[in-house]
């Protein structure tokens, strides 16, 4: 019996990021892609009511960032996190707060596929 797909949720303000993140993902066979998210407050929701697995979640977002989204969720209730960002000034942080990875925009595909690897 096949082991069951991994519920990812995607969160990032920018549409081009969020869409280049859901083909992606929709490409693995062992992914169910969950839902798209534009921001911290419908990510704390949709994880929340989803319970996803792994999250890609934007670092900087108006509003609530990636960052005040862990914080909010606490650490029982945080899924497995991939940051994702396009500014290197937050690479340390995602780190202390136990992130699996770290993509920096504008990353190669097979930097996606490391950090998805790593998720597994």
């Amino acid at each position: 019996m096949p082991a069951a797909p991994i519920k990812v949720l995607v969160v990032d303000d920018e549409p081009l990021a969020r869409k280049r993140l859901s083909v992606l993902l929709r490409a693995e066979p062992d992914i169910e892609l969950a839902d798209e998210c534009e921001n911290g407050l419908e990510a704390l929701a949709a994880i929340t009511d989803l319970r996803p697995e792994l999250v890609f979640l934007d670092v900087q977002m108006p509003d609530l960032d990636g960052l005040g989204v862990i914080t909010a969720l606490g650490a029982e209730e945080t899924p497995e996190i991939i940051f994702v960002t396009a500014h290197s000034g937050y690479m340390e942080r995602p780190f202390e707060l136990h992130a699996v990875d770290y993509l920096r925009k504008p990353y190669p595909n097979h930097r996606f596929t490391s950090a998805l690897t790593h998720a597994r």
